[in-house]
């Protein structure tokens, strides 16, 4: 009188995927019979449903807790971390219970049997494509370098005064910038963070949690607000380089230990400086976007172009009848109305095009037209934005056309106020 797992998902996991469980018990042919699953949040009382599944014709319960779990997973709006957080909201682990009920006949009362052993699962709100060939995702895929992003630069080896700035993603004086590192192995307790500008550099750390998931802010406005000696860079206009590694070092990456490295600028190349013969386009307007990855934790993208905009005035008139004479004294008054605006509707349309773009950065950019949530940060503040593209057409043609541009199209998720 009690149920097997046969066959259950790996943890950690995701939720973009079909998290099932393969259950038996010898009672299955009963009458009326169900499996129960029982869902918790681990750690606490909080009970979150119950699924109840029938057989099938082999006896086996064949259940998919993932559209259940999904909905308990929200973002973690750290965009702002000092040091480093773990994500609360982003990462939790659930406690499934597995049960059965059945009656004597099939027309009797059922007999709930509640699951006595706790089954963890650890979640976060990645996805996992059905032609990878697997419903699990591959954790092994992140346990060299640790980064839980998709950006071409920011995940794989690039030693620290190797690369030159046009290989780096940048990052303005003004930028919040977090990166999230997962690791089973060689838990994290410190990040060692290189800050170099003309020549000056200034070294230290940044704690860690040294658990599974953590969130440090890395981006020149998190190190800032975490330990005003990482501002040493603003005292300089030239370019600088921003190193991050996690500490203890991981030798199992391809080539060393991994270093995430990031270009400063606090103005424009002018000619001739740094940065300029690398092709890359800065200006001091610029537009920043941070959405949620593949993964599930935030991503960020500068584009340097100018942003366009195009306001669709929706106007409400009221149309007053021809003046009668027999009603009025009939004199002539230019101020009179004949129209009356009394609302005016603002809907505020968005356009800008993104600098060339390799294959690979094209590919990762993808992320941000399907994500659910996308802010740009401005003043300091990160405001939500919709993206309006319906479609995304992407070069895949790179033996004549090696470079590639978007064009993002977005509105405010807040309109203007109507008058």
């Amino acid at each position: 009188m009690a149920v097997t797992v046969l066959n259950q998902p790996i943890s950690p996991n995701v939720t973009g995927t079909n998290l099932v469980y393969s259950l038996s018990s010898s009672l299955a042919n009963s009458p009326q019979f169900r499996y129960v699953t029982d869902i918790y949040e681990s750690g606490s009382n909080n009970y979150i449903t119950t699924i109840k599944t029938y057989p099938n014709i082999h006896y086996s319960g064949i259940i998919d807790v993932s559209r259940e779990l999904e909905d308990q997973l929200t973002p973690d709006y750290n965009w702002k971390t000092t040091g480093s957080v773990v994500p609360v909201n982003t990462v939790k682990t659930f406690d499934l219970r597995f049960g059965e009920e059945y009656g004597t006949s099939v027309s009797s009362s059922r007999t709930t049997y509640t699951g006595s052993t706790s089954n963890y699962l650890e979640l976060f709100p990645g996805t996992v494509y059905k032609n990878e060939g697997s419903f699990n995702f591959k954790i092994s895929s992140v346990n060299c370098n640790g980064i839980l992003s998709n950006h071409p630069e920011a995940t794989s080896y690039s030693p620290f005064n190797t690369i030159g700035p046009d290989t780096r993603i940048t990052l303005t004086l003004d930028d919040y910038h977090t990166i999230t590192l997962f690791q089973n192995t060689n838990k994290i307790n410190v990040a060692w963070i290189d800050v170099i500008n003309g020549g000056a550099k200034y070294s230290g750390v940044v704690s860690g949690s040294g658990i599974d998931f953590t969130t440090y802010g890395i981006g020149p406005k998190n190190l800032e607000e975490y330990n005003p000696l990482f501002a040493t860079y603003n005292s300089d206009p030239d370019i600088g380089y921003l190193a991050f590694s996690p500490v203890p070092l991981l030798p199992t990456c391809p080539g060393g230990a991994p270093t995430y490295n990031y270009t400063l600028k606090s103005g424009p190349y002018a000619t001739g400086e740094a940065g300029a013969s690398a092709g890359i386009i800065c200006s001091n307007e610029y537009t920043r976007f941070a959405f949620i990855n593949q993964y599930g934790f935030w991503d960020y993208y500068n584009v340097y172009t100018p942003l366009r905009r195009v306001s669709q005035v929706d106007r409400s008139l009221y149309e007053r009848p021809f003046v009668r004479y027999e009603d009025s004294i009939g004199s002539y008054d230019i101020s009179d109305r004949g129209n009356t605006q009394y609302k005016t509707d603002y809907r505020d349309n968005y356009s800008i095009t993104t600098d060339w773009l390799s294959s690979t950065m094209a590919e990762w950019l993808k992320e941000m037209f399907v994500s659910e949530e996308v802010y740009i940060q401005k003043n300091g503040n990160f405001i939500p934005v919709n993206i309006t593209n319906t479609t995304i057409q992407r070069n895949l043609n790179t033996s004549r056309n090696k470079l590639f541009q978007y064009t993002i199209e977005f509105k405010y998720a807040n309109d203007r106020i109507s008058r």
